[in-house]
């Protein structure tokens, strides 16, 4: 199968440009995003700002991703956390990150899919940790395992974790209509409304925090 040029690319990008060009690229693409009025999807330099506001909002020092992709989630927020675990499903991506990775010894890419590899990572935490879950086919470069999106099992694991209080973030709110193996919005915040957490969609992201009480708040997900 032919490789898009755009993902060829890409994976030149993160081998041979120098941080600081991808860095002023992606400042650039958020400059035009916002521009353009906020459209869906996020620009990835966005969803980033996102997590490290929670994680400094809550204190967190623990980040656990699922859907590594290329890990330009990792590359971003590694200086913001003492830990860090990414599962990815796709071998050459798994691969990739973790050659990507191999110098930071506070970071750890797992392979496989995230609904049996997540104890792994939950297994190892001493303290609470941010979420931010991003595993689920979307074509292209990217691997199904047997359902599109392991986001049901993945909260079943998090909210059964003894460690609290944690942040969930979940991507692609949009999604979220109760097809493609994707729950509804309203499923999603039961779930946290029944463990005494806030929920909120808000730029095409969920986000589950503490709160003093169960509050359940469901915004336009395009806002």
């Amino acid at each position: 199968m032919q490789i898009p040029i755009s993902t060829r690319f890409r994976q030149l990008s993160v081998r041979y440009v120098p941080q600081v060009v991808l860095d002023a690229v992606q400042r650039w693409r958020v400059r035009r995003w916002i521009a353009a009025g906020k459209p869906i999807p996020l620009p990835a330099p966005f969803k980033q700002s996102i997590v490290r506001q929670y994680a400094t909002k809550y204190n967190l020092k623990i980040l656990i991703e699922t859907g590594t992709f290329y890990g330009d989630m990792v590359a971003a927020c590694k200086s913001d956390f003492s830990r860090i675990f990414s599962i990815e499903l796709q071998e050459s991506l798994y691969l990739r990150a973790r050659k990507r990775f191999s110098r930071d010894p506070h970071i750890t890419i797992l392979q496989g899919d995230s609904a049996t590899e997540l104890p792994r990572a939950l297994a190892q935490l001493k303290e609470p940790a941010l979420f931010w879950l991003d595993a689920h086919y979307s074509g292209g470069v990217t691997a199904r395992s047997m359902s599109e999106t392991p986001i049901v099992k993945e909260l079943d694991m998090i909210f059964a974790s003894s460690l609290k209080p944690l942040v969930v973030l979940i991507d692609d709110a949009r999604c979220f209509d109760g097809t493609h193996d994707y729950p509804t919005l309203e499923y999603v915040a039961s779930r946290a409304h029944a463990q005494a957490y806030s929920c909120e969609v808000l730029d095409d992201v969920i986000r589950i925090a503490p709160t003093t009480g169960p509050v359940m708040k469901l915004s336009n997900i395009k806002n």
